[in-house]
């Protein structure tokens, strides 16, 4: 389907976009919205480059709402095989995803534990 391929190729560079970019405050709980839209109707490469996104932002940020967005799509409910591709993207981006996850529970005091078993055991391993 030529329009879901679409979807998927505009929600990648659109995370990509928001990944790298610099954003002032007020403008990240609208992007954070059009990511989720993506996550919600794109394939799993592009819901793994929109959480990623949404972690980098949140985080560097200091966005409380954008980082609960995060945990709650990643919480234990996630579907197991996304959990395990973005646990694959865990991996390859080890030392910045513990950097990012140590400050998201600083941030809005949650627990590494709140999220799916395939992302707390990936992060188990990674981040000593």
């Amino acid at each position: 389907d030529v329009a879901a391929g679409s979807a998927n190729q505009i929600g990648s560079v659109f995370a990509d976009w928001v990944y790298n970019t610099p954003f002032s405050f007020d403008q990240c709980d609208g992007i954070a919205n059009r990511l989720e839209n993506f996550f919600e109707s794109c394939n799993f490469e592009t819901k793994v480059d929109c959480l990623i996104a949404m972690l980098e932002m949140g985080t560097s940020h200091n966005r409380w709402y954008v980082e609960r967005k995060f945990v709650r799509l990643c919480a234990t409910g996630m579907d197991t095989a996304l959990a395990k591709r973005l646990a694959i993207e865990f991996r390859v981006r080890d030392d910045w995803v513990c950097r990012a996850v140590d400050r998201l529970e600083r941030s809005i005091s949650v627990s590494r534990d709140q999220l799916h078993p395939e992302l707390v055991h990936a992060l188990s391993e990674l981040c000593q």
